[in-house]
C-alpha cells in the first residue's frame, strides 16, 4: 500500500480538492512510517496558500477567483513587509565551502546572502537566489546540497514566567547527485535551558515533529509558546513543506475552534491570515487543546 504524506503536495502553492484529486487527500503520516521513491517526492516542498485554483478560465467565476487569490497573496506580502526581521545566527556548509551568516526571519519569510547572492523564501527548503549563480546546487529554483545550523529565537513558559530562549536547528537538504536526490530532509533541534536539555528525534524530517518531540521531553510547567502549540493553526491536508506553511486561523478563531475533522479544515481554508513558521510568536497565541483542528 502506497501513501501520500504532506510532502507529496509540497511548498505554498494554489491547489484545490477538484485539481489534485481528493484521492490524494487520505494520509498524513510522519515520513519515518513511509517507503517513496525519488518520483513520489517531485513535488515535495511546495504547499498550498489557499485551496481556491489558479485561475486559468475565464468568466465572472475565474475572476472572482482571481481577484481573491491576488488579494490574499498581497495581503500576506503586505504582513510580512510590516514584521520586523530578526536575525539568527547560522553557519552554512556545502560542497563549495563553510560560511558563518545570519538569517532573517519575519515569522513568515526567510531571508539571507550567501557569498554576495541574496536569497529569499517560505522555508529552508525554498530559499531562492536573486540572481543567477554557479556557486551553489539549485533544485526547481531553490538552493539544495547544503547543511545548516541555525538559532532559532523562541518563547518558552516556565514555572516562573515566560523566557526567551533559543533552539538550535541542524538542517540537511540533499543534492540531486545525492542517493536520495535534492528532495532529502533532515531536522534535528535541541534546546539547552539550566532546568534540562531535550534533543528530538531527528527522524521526521519536519520541523512540526521535531518540535513537538522537544516539547514532549520538558519538565513540568514548561512549554514551547510558538504557532506549532498554538490553538490557532494548522496545516492543508494534502501536503506542505518542512518549515513555514502552517496556516494560521487567528482572523476567525471561533470558527477554528469548531473545527475537528479534515472535512472542517478543507470548509476553513480560504479563511486562513496567513502561513506562519512553526517558531513564529504573536499575541494571538493560545495553548492547543487536545483534538482541536486537523492535526488533532
Amino acid at each position: 500500500m502506497s501513501f501520500t504524506t504532506r510532502r507529496g503536495i509540497g511548498r505554498c502553492r494554489s491547489y484545490s480538492a477538484s485539481s489534485i484529486g481528493w484521492h490524494v487527500l487520505t494520509w498524513r503520516v510522519p515520513q519515518q512510517i513511509t517507503e517513496q521513491s525519488h518520483e513520489d517526492f517531485s513535488m515535495s516542498r511546495y504547499c498550498p496558500p489557499n485551496k481556491s485554483p489558479e485561475p486559468t478560465a475565464v468568466g465572472a467565476v475565474s475572476s472572482a477567483v482571481a481577484v481573491h487569490v491576488a488579494s490574499r497573496r498581497w495581503l500576506s506580502f503586505l504582513r510580512s513587509a510590516e514584521k520586523t526581521m530578526t536575525p539568527m545566527p547560522a553557519i552554512f556548509c556545502d560542497r563549495r565551502g563553510t560560511e558563518s551568516i545570519t538569517v532573517f526571519t519575519t515569522g513568515t519569510s526567510l531571508s539571507t546572502e550567501i557569498r554576495g547572492i541574496k536569497f529569499t523564501g517560505t522555508g529552508f527548503d525554498s530559499l531562492s537566489p536573486a540572481t543567477e549563480s554557479d556557486q551553489f546546487d539549485l533544485s526547481l529554483g531553490d538552493l539544495c546540497g547544503f547543511t545548516l545550523s541555525v538559532q532559532i529565537p523562541v518563547h518558552l513558559a516556565t514555572p516562573k514566567g515566560h523566557r526567551e530562549a533559543e533552539i538550535l536547528a541542524e538542517i540537511e537538504i540533499g543534492s540531486p547527485t545525492s542517493p536520495a536526490g535534492p528532495y532529502k530532509e533532515n531536522v534535528k533541534a535541541s534546546l539547552i535551558q539550566p532546568e534540562f536539555t531535550a534533543v528530538s528525534t531527528e527522524k521526521s524530517g519536519y520541523f512540526e515533529y521535531e518540535l513537538l518531540s522537544l516539547e514532549s521531553q520538558m519538565p513540568p510547567g514548561f512549554h514551547l509558546q510558538a504557532c506549532i502549540t498554538c490553538g490557532l493553526s494548522d496545516y492543508w491536508p494534502a501536503g506542505c513543506g518542512s518549515f513555514g506553511c502552517l496556516a494560521c486561523f487567528r482572523d476567525v478563531p471561533e470558527e477554528y475552534r469548531r473545527v475537528n475533522s479534515k472535512q472542517g479544515i478543507f470548509d476553513l481554508w480560504d479563511k486562513l491570515t496567513e502561513y506562519v513558521q512553526e517558531t513564529y510568536y504573536c499575541s494571538h497565541f493560545e495553548p492547543r487543546p487536545k483534538g482541536r483542528g486537523y492535526r488533532g
